[in-house]
């Protein structure tokens, strides 16, 4: 079916001077595209017609054989509809810039044209996470995004894109330093090409989320028993993450390792009894969380 928000989207189109976007088929031009398919996705501009639409967007007619080329925002703009305020600056030198101490920061921004670019320069004192959200529809949506992340000498750590996929979502762990965060639009495949796939960055539009948050003081914190201090062993340290937890604050995870190499740590406390919450996602039968008692396997477990 059509959603609502598609069909109303649509309408209003009209009201502000939109015409339908169609195609040149074999017999002829025909009034309505119906879309196509982008991988697990569906496209399918807002003044085209299709049953069920993973992303609908706003267009200028670049996809195969389109016979509507007007751009959708232009004409939405000379008909007295103001798109969004640029909310960020779209360099390096005009850069929004944030400390992230010792508390949380939420951060929303809009991408509110398709040359709309949002530049964050951001100083972890600590070790803390970014925590980026596209915000959309589950069924439908009007964007698709990316994010880059540079360190202070200008070097590409991370560049996310949402790919084929209507929305984006990444965690990311970063060490004490300041990074530049560059968000903006994206696009997927080649709409020009016969048979068309994916979408431009003409109307990937919307709302976006970057939340910092920092690292626990310790890690004896984030085992939620501040009175053992931790040795380490083995190849790489456990480490403090908020990403994955049991109490949605903070949790410790292995350190990554390769073939043959252990993250290891031991706590030294008498006590009669002892629990704690665990997650594993490893290779089955080949990689393993264990739990010993003065070097004695009480138990493990893999997958």
């Amino acid at each position: 079916m059509i959603s609502a928000a598609d069909t109303i989207s649509h309408e209003v189109g009209h009201t502000l001077n939109l015409e339908h976007d169609g195609y040149e088929g074999s017999d002829g031009s025909e009034e309505y595209y119906e879309g196509h398919s982008a991988g697990k996705e569906f496209w399918v501009p807002i003044m085209g017609s299709a049953d069920s639409p993973t992303i609908s967007q706003w267009s200028k007619g670049e996809y195969y054989n389109a016979n509507q080329t007007e751009g959708d925002l232009v004409i939405i703009s000379e008909s007295g509809i103001s798109l969004t305020s640029d909310d960020y600056g779209n360099s390096s030198a005009t850069a929004h810039p944030v400390t992230l101490a010792q508390q949380m920061i939420t951060l929303g921004g809009v991408i509110s044209q398709h040359n709309d670019i949002d530049v964050f320069t951001i100083n972890f004192t600590d070790l803390g996470s970014l925590r980026f959200e596209s915000k959309g529809d589950t069924f439908s949506t009007n964007r698709d995004v990316r994010m880059r992340i540079y360190d202070s000498s200008n070097t590409l750590l991370t560049d996310y894109n949402s790919d084929e996929t209507k929305g984006a979502a990444t965690d990311l762990l970063l060490q004490a330093g300041t990074y530049e965060v560059w968000i903006e639009g994206d696009g997927a495949g080649s709409p020009a090409s016969n048979p068309p796939t994916g979408w431009t960055d003409y109307g990937s539009l919307g709302d976006y989320n970057l939340i910092l948050t920092p690292a626990p003081l310790s890690r004896a914190a984030a085992l939620d028993n501040f009175g053992v201090s931790l040795t380490d062993s083995g190849n790489s340290p456990w480490f403090i993450q908020s990403a994955v937890s049991y109490d949605g604050v903070d949790a410790l995870q292995s350190g990554i390792i390769a073939d043959d190499e252990s993250s290891i740590f031991a706590i030294t406390q008498q006590t009669t009894s002892i629990s704690f919450r665990y997650k594993v996602s490893s290779e089955e039968d080949f990689n393993f969380l264990q739990f010993r008692i003065d070097d004695v396997l009480e138990a493990e477990w893999s997958g």
